[in-house]
């Protein structure tokens, strides 16, 4: 018997009439209802209070009105005790910032009492010592906002606010005032203007006026720190557009732009964005890839997602075991009949008569065939129907009548959903393109009044005068044949 006592500390702005409500709740061990639960009740209004009684519920209601209940005439005896008068003196609620301009901003606040008169304190920094910094006092109860003018541009600043009243504490609320000059937004590179060595970027500026003048930081993504003037280099821009040049053939880029509004100072950095640039044409040969350096996918500048297969793993992929090392996988015994996978390797310039040769094997999947697309045309099939290859099979493609053409060539696998487990993919591995010597790749053949012959020869000019080769210095060579 006797008083519960509870202390509250969570401060509550009671409007005098329907916004308070108390519940008390007991439970047995059990879970279960007793009579021996009894409180000392005081006769109240009808509808004052509402009761409930659950067996076997380890929850209760949390506020009168959302469950199932009792109306009682009588209620469990409650009071309140406070220390001190708790209208007197408390500290402000609802302390906010707004009308945040550029060199402006306003605060307001609703009182909790009725205090009728408020010390105020601005400060760019957080506040430690409130009696070591003049406040500014408002004495009127009709007052309850405050006006700031002539702050700093783009900077944060501190308010705090009191009631003059004793024993209260300060409100805080802190707000950053408006740029002078605004970043550029919706900073973006234009795709059609990625090459090899550049890209160009365009945004848009929101200053009024435009800044017209712009400042542009780019770098490798790997190094690229706007709090690192050394990671990026600079470009300057009196328009809403910038070409980069002299950047590295398929390389991840970050870039940022900022303005320079002249009197009012440069903006910061807008948003930082990543592009990647295009892959450089292989021009030297030989040029070979054995894929021995891949732990996952394919290799750089090299393509597979031309065709029906949608599952990425099916498609080609790296492969652990190949037949030097690592090697390139498709998959035609989980992927469904039919489905194709074209590979394409890099563009490959061929300045001279050339020859593709590649290692494969396919024991039991579906069709792999190797094609060619020259200058961007139409691909055209070089060999077809490489099935039925239970071990590592070097094949040699003649590239001759390609010279002086950019290439990509293409290995397509096409699945027959194979139920051979072991046996149902098609392997690719040591892929090189290399000069093709011999006779075949005689080119610009002439014969002069005397009979004696020009022949370039893998780009080589040779003068063959009475069956005797000689080289374009007029030395003489030996000839195999």
């Amino acid at each position: 018997a006797g008083w519960v006592e509870f202390e509250l500390n969570t401060p509550l702005n009671y409007n005098g009439s329907d916004n308070l409500a108390v519940i008390v709740s007991s439970k047995k061990s059990s879970g279960r209802y007793s009579s021996a639960l009894k409180f000392y009740y005081t006769s109240a209004n009808s509808g004052a209070t509402l009761y409930r009684r659950l067996d076997g519920n380890s929850t209760y209601g949390d506020y009168p009105g959302t469950n199932t209940g009792t109306l009682s005439t009588v209620r469990p005896n409650i009071q309140f005790c406070f220390a001190g008068d708790p209208t007197a003196c408390r500290d402000v609620d609802n302390l906010a910032a707004g009308d945040v301009e550029t060199h402006s901003a306003k605060i307001s606040w609703t009182p909790m009492g009725s205090e009728t008169a408020w010390r105020i304190i601005l400060s760019d920094t957080a506040v430690v010592d409130f009696d070591a910094i003049a406040a500014v006092d408002i004495d009127t109860a009709y007052v309850l906002s405050y006006a700031f003018s002539g702050l700093d541009a783009d900077k944060a600043y501190h308010a705090y606010v009191q009631p003059m009243c004793g024993g209260s504490d300060w409100s805080h609320v802190s707000f950053t005032t408006m740029p002078s000059c605004y970043a550029p937004s919706n900073l973006n590179v234009d795709p059609s203007t990625i090459t090899s060595s550049g890209a160009t970027l365009i945004w848009e500026d929101t200053n009024t006026p435009a800044a017209g003048s712009y400042i542009v930081a780019y770098g490798l993504a790997s190094v690229f720190d706007l709090d690192d003037n050394t990671s990026y280099q600079t470009e300057f821009a009196n328009d809403l557009s910038v070409v980069l040049s002299g950047l590295n053939a398929s390389s991840v880029y970050k870039a940022a732009v900022k303005c320079d509004c002249g009197a009012e100072g440069p903006s910061a950095f807008g948003s930082v964005i990543s592009f990647t640039t295009a892959c450089s044409n292989i021009t030297s040969l030989p040029w070979s890839e054995n894929f021995n350096s891949l732990t996952s996918g394919i290799p750089n500048c090299w393509d597979n997602e031309e065709g029906t297969t949608t599952t990425a793993s099916y498609k080609w992929n790296y492969y652990a075991s190949g037949h030097d090392g690592a090697c390139l996988r498709f998959n035609s015994y989980s992927n469904g009949s039919g489905n194709t996978n074209f590979l394409a390797t890099p563009t490959i310039e061929l300045s001279a008569a050339a020859e593709l040769s590649f290692w494969c094997k396919n024991p039991a999947g579906g069709d792999y065939e190797v094609l060619i697309s020259a200058d961007g045309g139409e691909k055209e099939s070089l060999l077809i129907g490489l099935t039925g290859i239970s071990d590592w099979t070097e094949q040699t493609v003649d590239l001759s009548g390609y010279k002086g053409q950019a290439v990509v060539i293409y290995f397509k696998g096409t699945s027959n959903w194979g139920s051979d487990y072991s046996g149902c993919y098609l392997d690719l591995d040591d892929v090189q393109v290399t000069v093709k010597s011999g006779p075949t790749a005689l080119d610009n053949v002439s014969v002069d009044a005397d009979g004696v012959q020009k022949i370039l020869l893998n780009d080589h000019l040779f003068i063959i005068r009475e069956g005797v080769w000689y080289d374009a210095a007029g030395r003489r060579v030996e000839v195999k044949r």
